[in-house]
């Protein structure tokens, strides 16, 4: 597979999760986490860590850390609060994807649909489907809307792509 996230990214996943997870969620992916910086880092192995996250913790574990991402990411750049509102930073997603992964096989981050409480997510990226439906959870969620559903309706084993739909009280 040739497809790289920013190392900076997994730095933040790995900051998320508990302390008493990171050890095992670390030992299972093979990468130096002390050299992430500036780095890349194969989708494989930031899947590894997710699967690790989720033998742990269960299903629910990769979503959790990917709902979290949007506050931190914010915190970091302030990319959410210059967006002002949710179906503005649904729109930004998009490049933050494409600058944040890279490689032949990242595909890219598709909105199908967009409208004030709805969205459809559509992507062939090979990045743990948890933890990308959380992302796109804690992006509704940082404008404080009441998120009513966040489902993958395709997955990737089956359909061949990822489907991700969202509703949310507008």
């Amino acid at each position: 597979m040739d497809a790289y996230i920013k190392g900076e990214l997994l730095m933040m996943a790995d900051s998320l999760v508990a302390p008493t997870n990171r050890d095992f969620c670390r030992s299972n992916a093979s990468i130096d986490f002390t050299m992430l910086e500036n780095s890349w880092v194969p989708h494989k192995e930031f899947n590894n860590y997710m699967a690790a996250l989720r033998q742990k913790v269960g299903q629910i574990g990769p979503r959790l850390v990917g709902k979290q991402i949007a506050k931190t990411l914010d915190g970091m750049t302030g990319a959410l609060t210059k967006a002002e509102y949710v179906v503005k930073a649904f729109t930004i997603i998009t490049e933050m994807y494409k600058e944040n992964n890279k490689g032949a096989d990242v595909d890219e981050y598709k909105i199908e649909t967009l409208q004030n409480g709805f969205i459809r997510v559509v992507t062939r990226s090979p990045l743990d489907e948890g933890f990308h439906i959380g992302v796109g959870e804690g992006f509704i969620r940082f404008y404080n809307k009441l998120l009513t559903r966040a489902d993958l309706v395709e997955n990737m084993a089956i359909h061949g792509r990822t489907v991700f739909e969202y509703e949310w009280k507008a």
